[in-house]
């Protein structure tokens, strides 16, 4: 994360977060495991979730070329959305999740 990053964050109030997983995977376990990146940062919670829908409509444009049985959808119990297909015959998930700032969905590990 840049300098940038952290100063967007810091000024604003919501983060758009994305993340993927290759393989077979539950989804709850997918979503906790994911490599999660920011997309960017928003003053309004209305306006993280309306770029999340766009972000996950354009992946769906594009996966479903290479797989048309590809889904996209929400995740239900968390909020945001969600992109399941097939990309060079592996099965992919990608997700993308408006949190608060504060928030960060990586995962925490002990030592």
């Amino acid at each position: 994360m840049n300098c940038r990053q952290i100063m967007s964050i810091l000024l604003c109030g919501w983060v758009l977060w994305t993340g993927m997983t290759t393989g077979l995977t539950v989804l709850g376990s997918a979503a906790r495991n994911s490599n999660w990146d920011i997309l960017g940062t928003f003053e309004t919670a209305a306006a993280c979730e309306q770029e999340a829908h766009e972000m996950r409509d354009r992946f769906w444009e594009v996966i479903r070329k290479a797989d048309p049985q590809a889904r996209r959808g929400a995740l239900a119990g968390v909020g945001g959305y969600m992109v399941t297909g097939l990309a060079d015959g592996r099965p992919i998930s990608t997700y993308y999740l408006c949190l608060p700032a504060a928030t960060d969905p990586r995962p925490r590990y002990k030592e």
